[in-house]
């Protein structure tokens, strides 16, 4: 108004409601001609990747003639996507066996290293033990919760003359909960030494 002090009585938000209490927002407030009112509230904002959360808040009062006032405006919060990632690390234990060879416990885990998303493993395989899904304890498919993992292990007979090294790599294949692909490998290796 160009020349009226006006009350704001009211002060909504199409998604958070009657904005009096909330934050530090407070009607009445009489604003005076050329004046202005703000306030601030903090919430929390969820939704899937690319979801565009609109809301609108309405201010609504009387100018000093007692005649009615609104406005309104909206706000938009994007809400992104975070990467996932998934993390494999294959051990060998023992690392040396003594020549012919010997049983060997290779473990396999899987760390989920997303701040966010579970990720859902659908494959672990091993390019000597081929798919490892029912071999020693291993099983597919697994969920991970963001910042947990999998392990699994098996344990197989490792042999050869003295001085071979047997190396062999895995590799894990999944997808975040977005439907985002992840993979991740690791080798480990075994040294067969000659028996003095």
């Amino acid at each position: 108004s160009l020349v009226d002090a006006v009350t704001i009585n009211t002060l909504s938000d199409s998604i958070y409601g009657n904005l009096h209490g909330q934050g530090d927002c407070s009607v009445p407030q009489t604003l005076p001609v050329g004046g202005s009112y703000s306030c601030l509230i903090s919430v929390a904002v969820s939704g899937q990747p690319g979801d565009e959360i609109t809301n609108v808040v309405t201010a609504s009062g009387l100018d000093d003639d007692g005649q009615p006032v609104s406005n309104t405006d909206d706000a938009m919060v994007t809400i992104n996507d975070v990467p996932s990632s998934i993390e494999m690390v294959k051990t060998a234990n023992p690392g040396t066996v003594n020549e012919p060879g010997g049983d060997v416990t290779f473990t396999f885990e899987v760390m989920n290293t997303s701040d966010v998303d579970a990720v859902t493993i659908h494959s672990l395989t091993d390019t000597v033990f081929g798919d490892l899904n029912g071999q020693g304890n291993c099983s597919v498919p697994q969920t991970i919760a963001a910042k947990a993992s999998y392990s699994c292990s098996i344990t197989v007979p490792i042999s050869g003359n003295a001085g071979v090294v047997h190396t062999n790599t895995a590799a894990v294949y999944g997808t975040d909960d977005d439907g985002n692909p992840l993979s991740d490998s690791d080798d480990a290796s075994v040294t067969v030494n000659d028996i003095p």
